[in-house]
């Protein structure tokens, strides 16, 4: 992998994260509503899932970007 192609890859993003976190805590709050939970812990399951989605999948992309930075200092 030259330096050219390092530089095309997607960085990590605290707003991609969110953006693909938030599929899955809709529709897990989609279906606690419709399990009869209520709205307010329909809420409540969107806001927690969503944000452990949110940082795991940060956690992921930095230490992906950390594993190719050292596969480049090794190159």
């Amino acid at each position: 992998m030259t330096c050219d192609d390092h530089s095309k890859q997607p960085r990590a993003s605290f707003l991609g994260a969110l953006i693909l976190a938030a599929v899955p805590a809709y529709l897990l709050a989609f279906v606690a509503l419709l399990a009869g939970f209520g709205f307010l812990w329909s809420l409540a399951v969107l806001c927690l899932s969503g944000g452990a989605l949110t940082l795991l999948i940060s956690v992921a992309q930095v230490l992906n970007r950390r594993d190719s930075r050292e596969e480049l200092a090794l190159a």
